[in-house]
């Protein structure tokens, strides 16, 4: 007897629900909260106390990088008046969808979307970073939604724009996803034009779904006088030749396969299954994923392991799900290889709570790449939690809620979140990575042979910390960087709709006062004054 197409999709479905529900599980095994992403949470809370979308009161200086993931954690925060466990579920709720899109909506039929659900439960980073208060979660569920009809290949420019209008969610989450948005706008205005879409039809899909980037590009240069945010020149801008950068890049994706080997093996699978099948339609996904990587690898990296890898796995494990396993005989396969994926893993699905960082003298130490997730376990993870325990529960929130020795309204500390949010709403906190200062940001990274990815220390100029008290940049030592101060005051503090602020916030984009400061003094690096000057991690 012959069987039904339903009675061979029934038992595929199931399972696939199945394995979306052993996800969600491996994920919220995993679940954590690092201290970046309450550097977002101060900013969260001065929003919804009507203080200002900012980290430091009276400084309107953009401390986050991703919009629209504060956006959807402020609006949550309204309904829950929490923070921690507000972020576990927002992040939980976008991974859980992100994946439950790719095995409905972009997976062919048959037993592929068991494989990449085996796969993306395995992944290290992937798991990892499906929580961790950063914008991934997020970022995942946006490139599924907009591949969904990217990958339809639906003629006209309505697709277009429900594409563009992705692209630009995906950048309005992170800056830089705008390298995976662009192969995908780019293409989906090829087909337009090969369909004879008019050109006027064209440019008026781009407009609308351009409009949301637009509109917060529009509101950052009138809010915070600026088109970036004041972490992009904290972390880009630092100095350093590119030839040392690429080569810090290259040891991030080292670091990668030495920890965590699935998730790099997983996206060559992905581009080797386009490449292998000529998927014409799935281009643009390759095309995102190599310029990803080649951006990775242009900055440096970063000092989360894994954390810059899990879009580039995304858009691989959707290109794996295109390949159709049709045949019965392709299912048990498949499934088993699921299943020895996910015992494989080195984490996944079998997390602890102790904290198992590489430490100094670590054979991987070298790499300058930390185990974020394990750094946390103890004090901010879903496994440490306990009735009456209040997460995160660590150093540093309790040194925040103690507030400075001398018991002022300024302080130097450089690890911003926890501190932070549990430190009074008024007080300064000068960070010596510079991602919160303006006038730090804007000076070169200090030259030290043992620097890391996001962690680039300036150097204080003389007298900065009593200019900040007394509100006279004149209190600054160096002329030079005093007339830096003053236009940064300007257009940070001063009436927004005045003329002088307009003018300085065009000088500082020509980058006008850098001209007449000495970068290299400030490149120096003095070991003893930089100890007393910023607080290290413990």
């Amino acid at each position: 007897m012959r069987r039904s197409p339903s009675d061979t999709t029934r038992p595929l479905s199931a399972l696939r629900a199945a394995l979306l529900v052993a996800f969600a599980a491996v994920v919220l095994q995993n679940a954590w909260i690092g201290d970046d992403a309450y550097i977002t949470w101060r900013s969260i809370d001065h929003l919804v106390h009507g203080r200002g979308l900012v980290y430091n009161l009276g400084e309107r200086v953009q401390a986050f990088t991703h919009p629209l993931w504060l956006g959807l954690l402020a609006l949550l925060h309204l309904v829950t008046r929490e923070a921690w466990w507000t972020t576990i579920a927002g992040s939980l709720l976008c991974s859980v969808a992100a994946m439950a899109l790719v095995t409905r909506r972009l997976a062919a039929p048959g037993a592929s979307a068991a494989l990449v659900l085996g796969i993306a439960a395995s992944s290290r980073a992937f798991v990892e970073y499906s929580t961790s208060g950063l914008e991934n979660c997020l970022s995942h569920l946006l490139v599924a939604a907009t591949l969904i009809p990217a990958l339809e290949r639906e003629p006209g420019p309505r697709a277009l724009a429900w594409i563009t209008l992705g692209g630009a969610a995906l950048t309005l989450t992170r800056p830089d996803l705008a390298l995976v948005a662009a192969p995908l706008v780019a293409a989906a205005i090829v087909d337009a034009r090969r369909r004879a879409a008019p050109r006027r039809a064209i440019a008026r899909a781009l407009a609308l779904g351009l409009a949301p980037l637009a509109a917060w590009e529009l509101f950052s240069l009138i809010y915070y006088g600026a088109l970036v945010p004041n972490t992009a020149l904290a972390k880009l801008g630092v100095g350093l030749p590119r030839a040392e950068l690429i080569a810090q890049g290259l040891r991030y994706l080292r670091g990668s396969i030495e920890v965590d080997p699935i998730t790099p093996a997983a996206i060559v699978a992905g581009l080797a299954t386009i490449a292998i099948r000529r998927d014409r339609a799935a281009a643009p996904i390759a095309a995102a994923i190599v310029l990803h990587l080649a951006y990775v690898v242009w900055i440096g990296g970063d000092f989360m392991g894994g954390r810059f890898l899990t879009v580039p796995l995304l858009l691989a494990l959707v290109a794996i799900a295109r390949a159709p396993l049709r045949s019965p005989r392709a299912y048990l396969p498949a499934i088993a290889a699921a299943l020895v994926l996910a015992v494989l893993g080195q984490r996944p699905p079998f997390a602890t709570r102790e904290a198992d960082h590489w430490r100094p003298g670590d054979p991987r130490d070298h790499l300058g790449v930390a185990d974020e997730r394990s750094f946390y376990a103890e004090s901010s993870s879903l496994l440490a939690w306990r009735p009456g325990r209040s997460l995160p529960d660590h150093r540093w929130r309790r040194l925040g809620e103690a507030g400075p020795p001398d018991g002022g309204d300024l302080v130097v500390f450089s690890t911003l979140g926890f501190y932070g949010y549990f430190a009074r709403p008024e007080l300064h906190i000068v960070d010596g990575f510079a991602l919160v200062d303006p006038l730090l940001a804007r000076l070169p990274a200090q030259r030290r042979d043992d620097w890391r990815p996001g962690h680039f220390s300036r150097t204080i100029p003389e007298g900065y910390l009593d200019a900040l008290r007394s509100g006279h940049s004149d209190a600054i030592v160096d002329p030079a960087v005093a007339d830096l101060h003053r236009a940064i005051q300007v257009v940070v503090a001063g009436p927004i709709w005045s003329a002088e602020r307009w003018r300085e916030i065009v000088r500082l984009h020509r980058g006008d006062y850098l001209q007449a400061i000495d970068l290299e003094r400030y490149r120096a690096f003095t070991p003893r004054r930089a100890r007393r000057r910023v607080d290290p991690p413990p």
